[in-house]
C-alpha cells in the first residue's frame, strides 16, 4: 500500500533511542535501484578491466594494426556499453596547423560510422573552435560528459554526429601527445564513473605504449636496413677474422676475391694472402690482438678463386664477435690504382717525349700566378727565348693582347669544364714582332694546386691564305655580280624591247580588222599575249640578275621591293622592316651581299618552306648589322638538312653561308618540324670598316 508504513523485523535499530524506523515503500525502491546501479557499475567496470586486461595481453603478443585493433576496440565498446568507440591521430601539416584524423572505429549495431566522414580528416582543433581540447588532452587529461553542457561549438560539431555523451582520453607516446581514444553514447545521456574513467585511460596509456614499442621496433628495423645498406654497397670490402677464421664478408669482398659459394665465412682467411705476405699478415693480426702497434693500413696480396693477383689495402680494428676478440677490416682493391701507378711511371717518359717533340708550342703555367713553369723547344723556337729566360716570364707577357688573355685565363680557371679552344689570338715574340696564333688549353691539378696547359699554333701562313681567298671570293662575286649586270643590260635593253617592238607591230594588224577574219584576230590575240608573258619573263630575269636603282635608291628601298613583289607573286605575307641601314653608307659589296641574302632566304622560302608568313628584319645594331628571316612554314632538321644539301648539291644555305663568311660575320640556323626556320646573320660593319 503506497504511503503506508508496514512493520518489518529487518528494520535497523537506532542505536540512541532502541527505537524501530519503519522505512516507506518509495525508500526501499530508491533503495534497490541504487543498489542495482552500483551492481550494474561494477559489472561495467569489471568488463572495462577484463577488456583493458585481454587489450594488454593482446599488444604484448602482437603488433598494432588495423586488423589487431578493431576487435580490441568491440570488446572495449561492449564492455563499457556505448555506442561507438575510435582513435584519433594527430598531425602538423606543413604550414604548422595542428590538426587530427579519425584511424579507427567501432560502431554498436544501429549507430552510424564516421569513417567516411571527410570532416574527421585533418579535422583543425584551433580552426574548429576545439583549443579547449588541444589544452586538455595535451596536458594528458581526459574530457568527458553530456555534450549539452560543452561550448556551443563544440556541441555543434559532436551532435552532427548523433553523440550524447563523450568521454576522450588522451593517448601520448613518450611525452608526445599522438592523439586520442574515445567513447561516444549515441542513445542516452551518460554520467561517467571513476571506474570508467580509469579503465579508458589505461587502454590509452596502453595504445600509447604500443604504439611507441611500434615506433622503437620501427627505428631498430631502419637502423638495421641502413646499417646493412652502407655495409653492402661499401666500396670498401668488410671483413671479420678470429681465429683466422672469416666471420663475415660483406659483397664487395665476395666480388673482388671471387667467391663463388653462398657462405665463404667457413673459409680459413690465409687460403686468400699470397703466400709471400702470409707471415706479414698473420704477425699484424696477432700484434693487433695483443695491443701491440701495428701500421694502421699496410698493403697486401690477395689471390681470387680465379688464381689472379689482387692488390689490396688492410685497415683493420679490434672488435668484439660473440663475446669474443676479433679484427674488422676495411678492404681497398688497389689493384687497377697499384698498375695505373706502374703504367704511369712507364709512360712518364713516353709523355715527356711527346711533350718536348710536339711541333705546337706547348706551355704550362701556374693558374692562379701565370708563371710559366715548363715549355717544350717548340714553344723556345717560336717566341725566342731560352729555356731560362723562358720560365721567367708570365703568361701575359708573350700576349700582344693582355686584357683579353688575362680574361680566358680567369675563364679557364672557374669555368666546369676543364678544355677551351681558343681560335685567334695575338702574342709577341722577344723581338716585338707579333703575330697570330690558335689555342687549345686545359687545366690540371698537381701539388695542390691549379695548372693549365696550352698549345699555341703560329696560324699566320693560315690567316693569309684565308684572306687570299676571300680577296679571290670577293673578286669572284664581283665578276658574277659584272656578268650578272651585263646580262641584265642586254635583256633589258635588247631582248625586252626587240619583245616589245615585236608585239606592237603584231598589234597593229588589228588597225584594219576588216582584213582579219575572226580565226586570225584570235591568233594574233593568242601570240601578243605570249610575247607579253615573255616580256614580264625577261624583265624579271633581268630584275633579280641585277635589281635597278640600287645605287640611286639604296639597299633598303631596293630590298623593300623585292619583299612586296615576292609577296605578291607567291599570295605570302611578308613583313619587311629596316632601322639603321639608311644612315650607313654601305659599299657595293656589302649592299649586294645583304641584297643578296635576302633574296636567297625568299626563294628557300618559296621553295621549300610552305610558309604562309614571313618576318624579315634589317638593323644596324652598332657594330654589326644584322639581318633576320624567319617564317611559319613546315621546318625541317638543320643538321640533316644542309647534310643532305652537299650531297644533292643544293646551294641555296651553302651559298648563304659563303656570302656570310665573305662578310666576315656569322649566321645561325635554328628550326623544327611543323614550327618554322629562323635565320639570323650578323655582320661586323664597324670592325670591317676599321680594317678588322
Amino acid at each position: 500500500m503506497d504511503g503506508k508504513s508496514t512493520y518489518n523485523p529487518l528494520d535497523h535499530l537506532d542505536p540512541d533511542t532502541k527505537v524501530y524506523h519503519f522505512r516507506t515503500l518509495e525508500e526501499r525502491e530508491l533503495e534497490r535501484e541504487e543498489r542495482e546501479l552500483a551492481i550494474k557499475l561494477l559489472r561495467r567496470r569489471d568488463n572495462i578491466l577484463k577488456a583493458v586486461y585481454l587489450f594488454t595481453e593482446w599488444f604484448l603478443r602482437t603488433e598494432l594494426t588495423e586488423s589487431s585493433i578493431e576487435p580490441i576496440l568491440e570488446q572495449l565498446g561492449q564492455a563499457g556499453e556505448v555506442s561507438r568507440v575510435y582513435i584519433f591521430e594527430n598531425q602538423t601539416l606543413d604550414d604548422g596547423t595542428m590538426v587530427t584524423s579519425q584511424r579507427y572505429e567501432w560502431v554498436d549495431a544501429g549507430i552510424e560510422s564516421q569513417t567516411e566522414n571527410p570532416d574527421l580528416q585533418e579535422f583543425p582543433f584551433i580552426a574548429a573552435g576545439f583549443g579547449r581540447w588541444v589544452d586538455v588532452l595535451g596536458k594528458g587529461e581526459l574530457i568527458y560528459g553530456n555534450i549539452e553542457e560543452f561550448p556551443e561549438i563544440e556541441k555543434g560539431v559532436l551532435s552532427a554526429q548523433s553523440i550524447i555523451s563523450i568521454m576522450v582520453a588522451p593517448i601520448m607516446v613518450g611525452n608526445e601527445w599522438w592523439g586520442f581514444i574515445g567513447f561516444d553514447d549515441c542513445r542516452v545521456r551518460r554520467d561517467w564513473a571513476p571506474v570508467e574513467i580509469e579503465a579508458l585511460k589505461i587502454a590509452a596509456n596502453i595504445i600509447g605504449a604500443a604504439i611507441q614499442r611500434k615506433q622503437a621496433e620501427e627505428a631498430v628495423i631502419d637502423s638495421e636496413k641502413k646499417y646493412r645498406m652502407v655495409v653492402d654497397n661499401a666500396n670498401e670490402g668488410i671483413v671479420i677474422t678470429q681465429d683466422g677464421m672469416l666471420k663475415f664478408v660483406n659483397p664487395q669482398v665476395k666480388e673482388f676475391a671471387g667467391f663463388s659459394e653462398d657462405n665463404p665465412q667457413a673459409a680459413n682467411f690465409l687460403e686468400y694472402i699470397h703466400p709471400d705476405d702470409r707471415e706479414m699478415v698473420v704477425e699484424h693480426h696477432l700484434n693487433r690482438l695483443a695491443g701491440k702497434e701495428v701500421p694502421e693500413i699496410y698493403l697486401m696480396r690477395l689471390i681470387d678463386q680465379k688464381g689472379n693477383i689482387r692488390w689490396v689495402q688492410n685497415n683493420g680494428v679490434i672488435v668484439e664477435w660473440e663475446g669474443r676478440p676479433a679484427t674488422l677490416n676495411f678492404l681497398l682493391d688497389i689493384t687497377s690504382r697499384k698498375q695505373a701507378l706502374d703504367a704511369l711511371a712507364e709512360s712518364e717518359e713516353k709523355h715527356r717525349q711527346l711533350f718536348e717533340r710536339d711541333t705546337d708550342a706547348v706551355m704550362i703555367f701556374d693558374a692562379r700566378t701565370g708563371q710559366f713553369e715548363d715549355a717544350n723547344p717548340a714553344t723556345l723556337d717560336l717566341f725566342g727565348y731560352s729555356k731560362e729566360e723562358f720560365l721567367d716570364l708570365k703568361v701575359e707577357d708573350i700576349s700582344a693582347e693582355k686584357d683579353k688573355t688575362r680574361a680566358a685565363v680567369t675563364k679557364l680557371r672557374d669555368m666546369a669544364t676543364v678544355n677551351m679552344q681558343i681560335p685567334i689570338r695575338y702574342f709577341s715574340r722577344k723581338d716585338g714582332s707579333t703575330f697570330p696564333g690558335e689555342i687549345s688549353a686545359g687545366k690540371f691539378f698537381a701539388a695542390g694546386r691549379q695548372k693549365i696547359i696550352g698549345a699555341v699554333r703560329d696560324i699566320t701562313e693560315r690567316i693569309q691564305a684565308e684572306e687570299k681567298i676571300r680577296t679571290l671570293s670577293r673578286q669572284q662575286i664581283k665578276v658574277q655580280e659584272n656578268e650578272r649586270n651585263r646580262i641584265a643590260k642586254y635583256l633589258h635593253d635588247h631582248v625586252a624591247q626587240d619583245l616589245s617592238t615585236l608585239k606592237i607591230g603584231l598589234e597593229t594588224l588589228f588597225n584594219e580588222p576588216q582584213k582579219l577574219s575572226p580565226e586570225k584576230k584570235q591568233k594574233i590575240s593568242e601570240i601578243s599575249q605570249l610575247l607579253q608573258d615573255s616580256i614580264s619573263s625577261v624583265r624579271d630575269l633581268s630584275y633579280g640578275l641585277r635589281p635597278a636603282g640600287m645605287d640611286q635608291l639604296g639597299l633598303v628601298r631596293i630590298a623593300y621591293q623585292l619583299c612586296d613583289d615576292f609577296a605578291e607573286k607567291n599570295g605570302l605575307n611578308v613583313d619587311f622592316y629596316s632601322a639603321g641601314i639608311k644612315d650607313l653608307k654601305l659599299d657595293f659589296d656589302t649592299a649586294i651581299n645583304l641584297y643578296r641574302l635576302i633574296q636567297e632566304g625568299l626563294n628557300n622560302i618559296k621553295k621549300h618552306a610552305r610558309a604562309d608568313n614571313v618576318i624579315i628584319r634589317l638593323v644596324a645594331s652598332s657594330p654589326n648589322i644584322i639581318l633576320r628571316i624567319e617564317d611559319d612554314g613546315q621546318g625541317f632538321d638543320v643538321g640533316h638538312r644542309l647534310a643532305k644539301a652537299l650531297e644533292e648539291k643544293r646551294m641555296g644555305l651553302s651559298n648563304m653561308e659563303e656570302r656570310v663568311r665573305l662578310l666576315e660575320g656569322r649566321m645561325d640556323i635554328k628550326s623544327q618540324i611543323g614550327r618554322g626556320t629562323r635565320i639570323f646573320i650578323e655582320i661586323p660593319w664597324q670592325e670591317r670598316n676599321n680594317g678588322r
